[in-house]
């Protein structure tokens, strides 16, 4: 008689381990670390659109209004840069 096997039955030796060593740091649960990672990601892709924040949505695949709403909740602010003509010039610092 052929033996069966189901889903999840048998333990997969590889992720075993994983599951042993991957628990969270001391005094950090599953949201803290999720926020952080968030605000990591957010962070460098508002430096690397030089603080647009529609480029920078975009490149986090996520709407602007999201972007400003996960912005908001985690106490992102971007201060407005001068787009204007005199931008870089001397004397301007």
């Amino acid at each position: 008689m052929a033996q069966a096997i189901m889903a999840g039955e048998r333990e997969d030796p590889a992720r075993a381990d994983i599951r042993r060593s991957s628990s969270p740091p001391e005094g950090h649960d599953l949201k803290t670390l999720v926020n952080e990672y968030e605000r990591q990601l957010i962070l460098s892709a508002l430096g690397a659109t030089r603080g647009h924040q529609r480029r920078a949505a975009r490149c986090l695949g996520i709407s602007p209004s999201s972007l400003h709403e996960k912005m908001k909740r985690l106490g992102i602010k971007v201060l407005p840069t001068w787009t204007g003509d005199r931008e870089g010039k001397a004397g301007d610092r």
